[in-house]
């Protein structure tokens, strides 16, 4: 049986699960578009790279605003107000574009930064929702059935993308792009109709008044203050940062391989995002059905396993062996994002978890403005084969550089069988998040 599956029979999780499915296969046919529609208006790698640094940067900018949102308001509410706002913006683009097919690559630019703007309000509140909607028993198989389902949607947008929008481009090229909008602002559609059935989603707390400016602060204060002092969070950011920074060179990397080495066809570029995508797929059930002690180590060896696929794509010059390398950098992706998931669910209490999560989005997407900004001239100046290689020894670095904090790689999963009384089994008391709440509530 798929890990999770049976956490279905309950309504409220079924119903975000519905929505979240049909949202990503939008985005999954909207978001490799888009790239390739900067490249292709502008014909530069360092516009592609603004485009993806356009839609990295509200993380950066509303992160912290989006997780004290999330921990203040019905998250319900917040994840049908952003799917609606996220609606009308592709609906719109793919208005202009079919009126006026040469869409100037500004209009893409702002319509990444626009919905990244909306959609970092929603991620946050669905990530502390789940706890909410599914017994914490369930917790680990809810997370694991979530993260694949993330994958199998991103391949059957991506099947949809190479296949079906990869023939319109050959046939239809002006319906194209206009297309791929219209489906992505459908999907945003139907999420808000299957979210707006779940029940009211506030968060468990009272203590504070909604309205108030000063306490808006002190809450964004309060949830950095709850990450830095927690033994795994405090290394694991840092490492994050620093793989993302790199990471964030790789759709711009694969454009530009795409156009050097394979002839610069939409379904070679496909193709590769696809079979990335189900080898993540794959480990993402084998990952489900793990046990998951210890975040840390499992974090540390997952990513430098990226970093080492990632540091032989330098020599893996042939579309075959480039395409195996590609997809063996999906092996242990999907064991870090859900030991990652539950330990930030079940390690700490409702009334913080939006501030976690938001907080754990901002320094992914932090890294990536800088990263994406880079990575054109970085192409400029050693070409795609020295990307990969100073992609595969950072990632390999920062990895060992973690591994050797104690704290870091000590840390144990809270138990999943009663509910969250702080992290279990940790080196260090300042490695407890709900006992660290409390603390900060009385202050």
């Amino acid at each position: 049986m798929v890990p999770g599956a049976q956490s279905l029979r309950h309504k409220g999780f079924r119903d975000l699960w519905v929505g979240m499915a049909v949202s990503l296969v939008g985005d999954s046919v909207y978001g490799l578009v888009f790239l390739f529609m900067a490249r292709k208006l502008s014909g530069s790698d360092a516009v592609t790279g603004l485009a993806a640094m356009a839609q990295a940067l509200p993380f950066v900018v509303f992160g912290p605003l989006a997780g004290v949102v999330a921990d203040r308001f019905d998250r319900k509410k917040v994840m049908v107000f952003a799917d609606m706002g996220c609606a009308v913006v592709t609906l719109a683009v793919s208005l202009l574009a079919f009126f006026q097919p040469q869409v100037p690559v500004g209009v893409i630019i702002a319509t990444g930064f626009l919905l990244s703007s909306i959609t970092v309000f929603f991620m946050p509140a669905r990530s502390a929702a789940i706890p909410a909607l599914v017994p914490k028993e369930e917790l680990q198989g809810a997370n694991a059935f979530m993260v694949m389902t993330q994958q199998a949607t991103a391949m059957v947008g991506l099947a949809v993308s190479f296949g079906v929008l990869g023939a319109i481009e050959s046939f239809a090229p002006q319906a194209f792009f206009p297309l791929a909008a219209a489906v992505n602002s459908l999907t945003f559609l139907v999420s808000a109709i299957f979210i707006w059935r779940l029940p009211k989603l506030v968060p468990e707390r009272d203590d504070l008044d909604a309205h108030s400016y000063g306490h808006f602060v002190a809450d964004i204060k309060a949830g950095i203050q709850a990450v830095s002092k927690d033994a795994l969070l405090r290394t694991a950011l840092p490492l994050t940062a620093a793989c993302h920074f790199v990471i964030a060179w790789f759709m711009i990397a694969y454009v530009a391989v795409n156009q050097s080495r394979y002839g610069g066809k939409f379904f070679t570029l496909g193709l590769v995002e696809f079979t990335f995508m189900v080898v993540m797929l794959g480990f993402g059930v084998v990952a489900g059905k793990s046990k998951l002690k210890h975040p840390g180590r499992i974090m540390a060896v997952a990513w430098f396993s990226v970093g080492f696929f990632c540091l032989l794509m330098t020599w893996g010059k042939s579309f075959g062996v480039f395409l195996l390398l590609n997809a063996l950098c999906g092996v242990g992706i999907p064991f870090s994002w859900l030991a990652l998931a539950l330990y930030s669910q079940a390690g700490f209490p409702d009334e913080v978890r939006g501030r976690v999560n938001s907080l754990w989005s901002l320094v992914q997407q932090a890294a990536q403005p800088i990263g994406v900004v880079l990575a054109g001239p970085v192409i400029s100046r050693w070409g795609v084969d020295g990307v990969f290689f100073i992609m595969g020894v950072v990632i390999m670095v920062a990895c060992t550089a973690a591994f050797s904090v104690r704290g870091f790689r000590s840390v144990q999963m809270p138990s999943m069988g009663a509910e969250a009384k702080g992290t279990a089994d940790l080196p260090e008391h300042e490695g407890q998040p709900v006992e660290l709440a409390a603390e900060l509530a009385e202050s």
